[in-house]
């Protein structure tokens, strides 16, 4: 097969969104670009290739091996990237291995967070060139044939050896990377329910990278813990731009989007200032010690109509062992700003947290009743790899299992043994939450009320209904 040099082809996994299969929430995951490989592409056409992407988590009539030898056949490409996370590797290295028998010939590129923290592992099978940490200047440094030993932040193959370079530095300045490209993507392939969007297809954005803070259960291994912003103008240009792609709304995926507090704010003014109609959703949580009645309003005069807030316990003592770093009175506080200004919120909530009692997950439910966010999302603890929860529990011997596939959100009984609760207790409590929250009847009351003014009644019964399976 005659080999074209200037094409790289990104493949997202078939169960990029399976982390979340089993769980209450699987009904509301979106499914939308992977703004990594939106923003990898961009650097690509940089380097002097054209980049394509075969996103197999978009469900088609084809197998995922007819898909990929489609592919590689119709595009011919010299280099193969994949970026996966902790859960996803072994179905990463199976998808790296197919792509051999299909072109042995063709370098595939390995990146994302579990790349980041063992890349070693990975190289001990069918990728080529792991990447570690942040990937743009680093790819574009693969692609303009820099001598793999001169390239900092990767670990590759020789002849069956593995190398493994000094790391690379962060990037310093945000504005300096290209523009995200979604032309690389049908975005009418793509779709996010409606509890969780308003106007699709929806775009994920980053203004952001890194987060200052060490809540225990976060990998910190890719971004770093010093906070990189995109200028203010850099920010409200990409929103533009993204736009321009046909997306209708747009999700923030930041890991802190008002970290600095005046900056997220100025966001907003510039949105106002341009007369921007935009409709925008801060999608990861924001800090309950990072948010003002100011900057609510300012978001909601913005078109940003729901903020993400990171509640994870009632109890102060287990928001203090996870090194969170909040205050129950600013948990309150924040909330009740929110409801105040008219903005809805999503109150992110966690339990199963190291030294979490039966009391203390009570608690959590009960300060969710308290506070009353418009919705709510709990998730049980997963000891992911590179966060120090992981360290900690690997050397009490509470983690029993480093099989990656199993590590899954929501489901995480086969990967550790709590030191204080059974299973059967957190899973108790975790169905009790949805039941005691989401069936209470003042939620259902403002939700059908909320449904009657939006249009939204026949939107939320159907979502309703398709969590039925999982019980109540």
């Amino acid at each position: 097969m005659e080999k074209t040099l200037n094409k790289i082809l990104f493949i997202c996994l078939p169960s990029t969104l399976d982390v979340f299969k089993e769980s209450k929430i699987s009904v509301v995951v979106p499914l939308i670009p992977l703004i990594s490989l939106a923003q990898l592409s961009a650097v690509s056409r940089e380097a002097g290739y054209n980049p394509y992407v075969l996103d197999l988590s978009v469900k088609k009539k084809e197998s995922v091996k007819e898909r990929i030898i489609t592919a590689i056949k119709d595009i011919n490409p010299e280099y193969c990237g994949i970026t996966f996370t902790t859960p996803l590797s072994e179905e990463a290295e199976s998808i790296a291995k197919f792509i051999k028998t299909v072109n042995p010939g063709i370098k595939i590129i390995s990146g994302g967070a579990h790349s980041t923290i063992m890349p070693l592992e990975v190289l001990k099978g069918s990728f080529d060139i792991a990447v570690i940490g942040e990937g743009e200047i680093t790819l574009k440094e693969i692609l303009q044939r820099k001598p793999l030993k001169n390239i900092k932040g990767i670990a590759y193959k020789i002849n069956s050896e593995i190398k493994l370079n000094p790391p690379r530095e962060l990037v310093k300045d945000l504005d300096s990377l290209p523009m995200p490209d979604y032309s690389v993507f049908n975005i009418k392939d793509y779709h996010t329910p409606r509890v969780n969007c308003r106007k699709n297809p929806v775009a994920a954005m980053e203004t952001s990278r890194g987060c200052v803070y060490g809540c225990v259960y976060c990998n910190k291994k890719v971004f770093g813990r010093i906070f990189r912003m995109k200028s203010v103008k850099r920010t409200v240009d990409e929103m533009e731009h993204i736009l321009r792609f046909g997306f209708n709304e747009i999700h923030i995926w930041d890991d802190g989007f008002s970290t600095n507090l005046e900056r997220a704010k100025e966001i907003c003014r510039e949105i106002l200032r341009r007369r921007l109609d935009i409709t925008w959703n801060i999608y990861n949580g924001i800090r309950v010690d990072r948010i003002d009645k100011e900057l609510l309003v300012l978001l909601k005069k913005s078109g940003c109509y729901r903020v993400s807030i990171g509640v994870e316990s009632g109890n102060q003592t287990i928001l203090d062992r996870i090194n969170k770093g909040t205050k129950l009175e600013d948990i309150k506080r924040v909330f009740k700003l929110a409801n105040e200004v008219g903005i809805e919120t999503i109150a992110f909530c966690m339990i199963g947290l190291p030294d979490e009692t039966e009391e203390t997950m009570q608690q959590t439910i009960d300060l969710v009743l308290e506070i009353k966010p418009t919705l709510s999302k709990l998730s049980i603890l997963m000891p992911l790899p590179g966060t120090p929860i992981f360290e900690e529990w690997s050397k009490s011997g509470n983690i029993i299992s480093k099989h990656w596939p199993d590590y899954v959100f929501h489901l995480p009984g086969k990967v550790y043994n709590h030191p204080n609760l059974s299973w059967e207790t957190i899973n108790k409590y975790y169905a009790l939450f949805y039941k005691r929250v989401m069936l209470n009847p003042e939620f259902l009351f403002k939700r059908f009320a909320r449904d009657i003014k939006n249009g939204e009644l026949f939107i939320d019964g159907y979502y309703f209904l398709k969590t039925l399976k999982w019980g109540w």
